[in-house]
């Protein structure tokens, strides 16, 4: 159940009102490099990128990063294609932008806790560059370069950003254990709530294609369940299981994001959203591969 906070002032939340997740948390990619409106199967391994291109199967195969780099793909110069980018622990972002092919290397975060959460937070149509440590969370707005800081979650909390009430901006949010807290852009209400648990990894995504992202939850025994944010029903769906990672993104281009796995076999299983059938795919085959749609 989710409930709007009463007095809509919000609250910090504590770091010891929840226990630590057991699972790491996972950074948001944009996988759609090739701005066809389908997300790409890739993956990055130790500096490696190897992507098909959803618009013609082609393969792409890039070199950018490395063993202490973490991928952070996303929209950062607005032409609609995923950029490829990375993180390091001390704090500098590299980005190769789609438009022009230039890179762009900024320091922000470097915290042995912070984790990379770049997402649209003031709606321009370009990923921010964003770090979330310990519940504080620091936005370089790329509309006009300028930096909002917000308290919101704590140690034990980790960020869940996506767009719930479907303004065009990404929602400040973090999750723990099934607990849930999101501070809408539309109005800055706060929104409270109790959906999986200790077992259960967040899949925020928008699965029923209003243009809001829905609450969502994957277990480690392979259930989907999402609240559509369309009627507030509850979908549960079978699909992945022990040693599956969830991977949901829109691959097959019709607006709803499709439920999908990766295991570390490179085997990709893909539920489409369009007509029901299944897409197998086997590309990333390797221990430390780390596809790039979905959480990583």
């Amino acid at each position: 159940m989710f409930v709007k906070n009463i007095d809509g002032t919000g609250l910090k939340l504590l770091a010891d009102s929840a226990q630590t997740p057991s699972w790491q948390p996972r950074t948001k990619s944009n996988a759609d490099f090739d701005g066809d409106g389908k997300s790409d199967i890739g993956f990055y391994r130790n500096g490696n990128w190897s992507i098909i291109r959803s618009s013609n199967g082609a393969v792409v195969n890039a070199g950018w990063g490395g063993p202490s780099w973490s991928p952070i793909s996303g929209d950062f110069d607005g032409d609609g294609r995923a950029d490829i980018a990375v993180y390091n622990r001390i704090g500098v972002w590299s980005i190769v932008r789609s438009s022009d092919g230039g890179n762009s290397v900024l320091g922000w975060g470097g915290g042995p806790t912070d984790i990379p959460v770049p997402e649209d937070y003031d709606g321009d149509g370009r990923s921010d560059v964003t770090i979330y440590r310990d519940g504080a969370w620091s936005i370089i707005r790329s509309s006009d370069g300028r930096t909002t800081n917000v308290d919101w979650g704590g140690p034990s909390w980790i960020p869940v950003p996506a767009d719930y009430d479907g303004d065009g901006k990404a929602d400040i949010a973090v999750y723990n254990s099934g607990a849930w807290s999101i501070i809408r852009s539309s109005d800055a209400d706060v929104i409270h709530g109790g959906w999986g648990g200790p077992s259960w990894t967040p899949v925020v995504a928008d699965y029923d294609g209003d243009g809001k992202a829905d609450i969502a939850v994957y277990s480690t025994v392979g259930t989907w369940s999402m609240i559509r944010s369309s009627n507030g029903a509850n979908v549960a769906v079978a699909w992945g299981g022990p040693g599956w990672l969830p991977v949901p993104a829109d691959y097959d281009g019709d607006g709803k994001t499709d439920i999908a796995v990766f295991n570390l076999n490179g085997e990709w299983s893909i539920l489409r959203s369009s007509d029901g059938g299944n897409t197998r795919v086997v590309w990333g085959a390797a221990a430390d591969s780390v596809p790039l749609s979905g959480k990583q």
